[in-house]
């Protein structure tokens, strides 16, 4: 009986661990890293890392999901069948081949997988960081507001983060720290509100509310 049971739990792992190869295949070949998939599946991405090593499987709300992002059938997405010779997993190390996680391979893939709206953020980011010089200096020379002034820089950041957030329908994107020291520092240093603005640290609260609306 100890035969049976050993030979029906390997044969389980050796699926699973197949599904997995299988699921990493497909991610890798759609171009997505596993934080990308994550968000599109509404799940975290932990859960994507664990089906992938093999260490748990997507329920049956998420193999639909998975089936219809990959243009394939559930039983495609389980068995392979069709898309087993169409796509096979290329590990380029011994670490892919193990089905574990490469923090390495992950960053590659990301970086492979970039936003395309990048060279958008780099060159809005420069164009802001050259109006802001201005206004910082002419701020300087003009009217000797050189100490507050320097809070102007505050705004490359922010703006970049805003558009990012806007494009990408990501409010994490958005620098919420930055633009809350940022009026933290400008209402103290213009108006001495020191004590009373410190509420504006709502940081855990912010990120908060995003994870909850992500869940959902």
């Amino acid at each position: 009986m100890n035969f049976f049971k050993n030979s029906e739990q390997g044969t389980y792992e050796q699926m699973n661990d197949t599904m997995a190869k299988r699921l990493t295949a497909l991610r890798k070949q759609r171009g997505f890293s596993q934080e990308q998939l994550a968000e599109k599946l509404n799940v975290s991405r932990q859960a994507v890392s664990k089906w992938e090593r093999a260490e748990a499987q997507p329920d049956i709300s998420n193999l639909s999901a998975l089936s219809k992002l990959y243009g394939i059938t559930i039983d495609e997405l389980i068995n392979g069948k069709a898309e087993q010779e169409e796509v096979q997993p290329t590990p380029s190390s011994d670490m892919e081949e193990s089905g574990e996680d490469d923090p390495a391979a992950e960053e590659e893939t990301a970086a492979e997988s970039t936003d395309p709206h990048i060279k958008l953020y780099v060159y809005i980011g420069i164009v802001v960081l050259v109006i802001v010089t201005i206004v910082y200096l002419v701020m300087g020379y003009c009217r000797n507001l050189w100490h507050p002034g320097w809070i102007i820089f505050f705004l490359v950041p922010i703006l970049n983060g805003l558009i990012s957030s806007i494009i990408n329908r990501r409010m994490k994107d958005f620098p919420y720290p930055v633009a809350v020291a940022a009026v933290y520092l400008v209402m103290g240093f213009c108006w001495n509100l020191w004590h009373p603005v410190r509420a504006v640290f709502t940081i855990p609260m912010y990120y908060g509310l995003i994870s909850v609306i992500r869940r959902r």
